[in-house]
């Protein structure tokens, strides 16, 4: 659930000279000498949310903010996040992305992959943690949802250049076994691809539902939601991914749900690069 801030919480970030991003914002951390915004503010139902993504604690954070402020800040009744990421920190990253649109995020999947819609569970990040400790960076990212029967279990982080939108590294954060992107596929028919874009390039090209299980390994087990009476998988023009894909339909074929595979049409490597702009 999300809050809107208080005039108190306005404040307090115009002070800091802050940008919100959708209901959190980003500010320079008043507790070190913060160069690039590294301080998460946001509304909780009773008092403000802060974190300071270099590891300033929540109790050095609120000191230094009522320093700058010169008042106190106690009828805000501050809760503070802990300054270690937990097991669970891509829950925190997912609620502090935003809506894609008009982002670097929106310009990946445009220009880079050629996607011309905006998929449904993906959101943007303009600083979203990389590595960890005294090597954690701080960079935009697509963040994509991997959901087990439709909740969130952990998010893909695709980073990407901050000039050019080209994606420079993609990495998983939680346990995203036996999960999928998007958290709910309308219809019956699951059409199960390796990656994201290739999902959303198959369903551009066929206006078909697409879904991904980040990675053919994984097809032998995802779990279908309860509503899909078959499964279509979507492997790369590669050996490897088609070998995979069959021993997926051979371990399955006992289940319920009829399994099949569509291979993307030859002189391609995979779905997306039928609409990958092309390249001088």
């Amino acid at each position: 659930m999300t809050h809107n801030p208080t005039s108190e919480t306005l404040d307090i970030v115009k002070r800091l000279g802050g940008q919100w991003h959708g209901h959190y914002a980003l500010c320079r951390c008043p507790a070190h000498n913060d160069r690039k915004p590294s301080l998460s503010i946001k509304q909780g139902r009773r008092s403000i949310l802060v974190h300071c993504f270099a590891g300033c604690s929540g109790q050095a954070v609120m000191s230094s903010i009522r320093r700058v402020l010169g008042r106190s800040v106690e009828d805000q009744n501050p809760t503070v996040a802990p300054h270690r990421l937990p097991n669970t920190s891509f829950r925190q990253i997912w609620e502090q992305a935003g809506p894609i649109s008009g982002t670097l995020a929106e310009r990946y999947l445009k220009e880079i992959r050629g996607i011309t819609f905006i998929p449904k569970d993906v959101r943007f990040h303009p600083r979203c943690p990389k590595g960890k400790g005294r090597d954690v960076q701080y960079l935009p990212a697509l963040i994509v949802g991997v959901f087990r029967l439709g909740q969130l279990c952990a998010i893909q982080r695709q980073f990407l250049d901050p000039t050019t939108a080209e994606r420079t590294a993609r990495m998983m954060l939680g346990n995203s076994r036996g999960g999928i992107w998007p958290s709910y596929h309308p219809g019956t028919k699951l059409h199960l691809a390796e990656g994201f874009e290739t999902a959303c390039a198959f369903q551009q090209i066929k206006a078909l539902p697409g879904a991904t299980c980040f990675g053919e390994r994984n097809f032998s087990i995802v779990t279908p939601p309860s509503h899909i009476k078959g499964i279509t998988l979507l492997p790369d023009n590669q050996a490897q991914a088609i070998s995979l894909a069959n021993t997926a339909i051979a371990e399955r074929s006992t289940e319920d749900v009829p399994i099949d595979m569509l291979p993307c049409p030859d002189g391609f490597n995979d779905w997306a690069d039928i609409i990958a702009p092309k390249r001088p």
